[in-house]
Parts: C-alpha cells; sequence; structure tokens
C-alpha cells in the first residue's frame, strides 16, 4: 500500500503543464521525453521494496514511508523538476508583459507555498521531524491563489474547465469511492485497525 502513495506523483505533469504555459514545450521536447522516461522507471521502481519498503511509526505519525534505496534518487529528481520549473517562470516572467506576465506571477507564487509546504513530507520521510508534516495545509493557499488566477487571469480555459467539470467530477468519484474502500480495507487487513484522515488524504 505505501508503494501505491507514489502512483499519482503528479510534478512531471506540472513540469509539462509549466513549459507548455511558457510556450517552452517544443524547444524542451528532449528535455520533456527525458522527464517522462525517468519518471516511467521511478513507476515500474514504485512497486519494488527499492523505492518504498513500508508505512512504519514515526514519532506522532502512525504511517509514514520508510524509503528504499532509490527513494533518494526520485527526491533529487522531484526537486530538480520542481526547481527547473520554477526558474523557468522567473526567467520569462522578466522578458513577459500584460495577461503572461500575471499568469506567470500567480502561478509561481501559488506553487512555491504549495512545494514548499508538501516538501515538508520528506522530512518525516527521513525522520528529521517527529510530528505530521503541517505544511500541507499550505497547500490550501495555493487552490486559493490558483483558483484567483483562473478566474481573473485566464491562467486556463474556464469555460472548458466549466464544461467538462460534470464529467471530472463523475471520473473522481468512479476513481475515488473504490480507491477509498481499497485502502481503508488494506488499513485493516494489514495494521488491524482503520485510520480514516490518513485514508482520505490518501
Amino acid at each position: 500500500m505505501a508503494q501505491s502513495l507514489y502512483q499519482f506523483s503528479s510534478f512531471i505533469l506540472f513540469f509539462h503543464f509549466v513549459l507548455s504555459l511558457l510556450n517552452l514545450h517544443v524547444a524542451k521536447r528532449r528535455l520533456l521525453v527525458v522527464a517522462y522516461l525517468i519518471t516511467l522507471i521511478f513507476w515500474v521502481l514504485d512497486f519494488t521494496p527499492l523505492f518504498v519498503k513500508g508505512v512504519v511509526p514515526k514519532g506522532s505519525f502512525n504511517y509514514a514511508s520508510e524509503p528504499g534505496l532509490v527513494y533518494p534518487f526520485f527526491l533529487a529528481f522531484f526537486f530538480l523538476c520542481v526547481s527547473y520549473s520554477h526558474y523557468s517562470m522567473i526567467k520569462v516572467y522578466h522578458t513577459s508583459s500584460g495577461l503572461k506576465r500575471n499568469q506567470i506571477k500567480y502561478l509561481l507564487v501559488a506553487t512555491l507555498i504549495a512545494f514548499f509546504g508538501g516538501a515538508t513530507n520528506f522530512l518525516l520521510v527521513f525522520s528529521l521531524i517527529k510530528t505530521p508534516p503541517l505544511g500541507n495545509y499550505f497547500v490550501s493557499i495555493y487552490t486559493l491563489i490558483l483558483a484567483y488566477a483562473i478566474v481573473k487571469h485566464r491562467l486556463m480555459d474556464i469555460g472548458i474547465v466549466i464544461k467538462k467539470g460534470a464529467t471530472y467530477a463523475f471520473l473522481i468519484i468512479f476513481l475515488l469511492i473504490p480507491s477509498l474502500v481499497l485502502t481503508v480495507f488494506a488499513q485493516k487487513h494489514f495494521f488491524g485497525s482503520i485510520n480514516y484522515p490518513f485514508s482520505f488524504i490518501i
């Protein structure tokens, strides 16, 4: 079950989205291909103890990942993609103007807050903190800023979002409910108890 936590790591999609927003996806096509290939390798390793050995209690948190041999390489790849994405945004921001400049500004601020907050999970993984990663709560700030950027500065085509919103909502529910049931069952089977907040976080 621990390995499944990393099945949906979305930073590679964020990396692709940023390059597309900055109109760099064609010029950086080879870089994108390499990044996706590396992601595929990590995805395969995700099913082995080389990536995550399991979940163990750490401090006051009962379900923390125990990193495997290749986990530090995954972490380095994560920070490399995220850092390059933000470097590209800063670089293009200084040469852009108008709507594009505002789009980049809000996306940059929002994602910096989200990734710095989310990165506290890695501190728990490597036992550098003994408390749950409270930085995750900063993701809510990211959501608010991004929502404002979408509505006010057309960060994404809101018309398409609204049009397809019902379909996406149905798909999320269709996928979420079986995943939640499986997670609860796995906790009961392997650990003998169910942590509902942990289940919903997954």
